[in-house]
């Protein structure tokens, strides 16, 4: 069994009309036991298609800048070579051998961007890849923090990692392979603790639920250099 965990980084929210501008993935191996081996690895940057939109504050975001996009590949470049790393693992003409796509927060965002990428570039074959049942580590996580929701300040991915004790760099979240990494350790630990929801320790909840309010205190909210009037532009290159 192979899992490909995964993460998009995109000009907006909008997947018929924003673009994929970096694919982070991990293939996996997952033997009966559930021991999960990572395999290969891919990381590919993309500019826009002519015409597709940028939210711009989407990009303050993930930390590109138009000058980076200028510099990537082209989109068919990068889908080329995807395909190309999805084919040396995956038999897309045997109807068994498929991949999970495994991400973060990724049933209504990454997957419908992955989806698309596979129409713009007319490709018919994405069913023949990916198993439609993906996994959301998101959902995963939640059902097995419940116990410790209200101790903690948000559920981004950073702060899920925190929880449950995987060190994280402030400055490298939000790079798209960086993430699939987070994710990727995540799961593994969900999945190694044997249970399916992680006992509920008051002093351990207490203790988070302190340094929740401290967090909190400290949260700053950096403005956007845009609003949704100047914000969008269309890629013309």
């Amino acid at each position: 069994m192979k899992y490909l965990f995964f993460d998009l980084e995109t000009t907006g929210f909008g997947f018929d009309k924003c673009a994929i501008i970096q694919l982070g993935g991990i293939m996996v191996e997952v033997d009966d036991e559930f021991n999960m081996k990572p395999i290969d690895g891919i990381n590919l940057k993309m500019k826009p298609d002519k015409g597709q939109m940028i939210d711009q504050r989407s990009l303050e975001i993930n930390g590109y800048t138009i000058d980076d996009l200028k510099e990537f590949q082209s989109q068919k470049e990068a889908f080329d070579k995807f395909i190309k790393f999805l084919d040396k693992h995956i038999d897309r003409y045997n109807k068994v051998d498929k991949v999970h796509l495994v991400g973060y927060n990724s049933l209504h965002f990454d997957n419908d961007f992955l989806r698309q990428w596979f129409y713009n570039n007319g490709n018919k074959f994405y069913g023949a890849y990916f198993w439609s049942d993906s996994i959301d580590v998101m959902s995963e996580a939640s059902r097995y923090l419940t116990n410790y929701r209200p101790a903690m300040l948000n559920f981004k991915l950073g702060t899920v990692a925190k929880t449950i004790g995987i060190e994280t760099s402030e400055e490298s979240l939000h790079d798209g392979l960086y993430d699939v990494k987070i994710t990727f350790k995540i799961f593994n630990k969900i999945i190694k603790s044997g249970h399916f929801v992680m006992p509920f320790k008051a002093d351990l909840a207490e203790e988070m639920y302190n340094q929740m309010l401290i967090d909190k205190n400290k949260e700053t909210f950096k403005k956007s250099n845009f609003t949704e009037e100047n914000a969008w532009i269309k890629w013309e290159e």
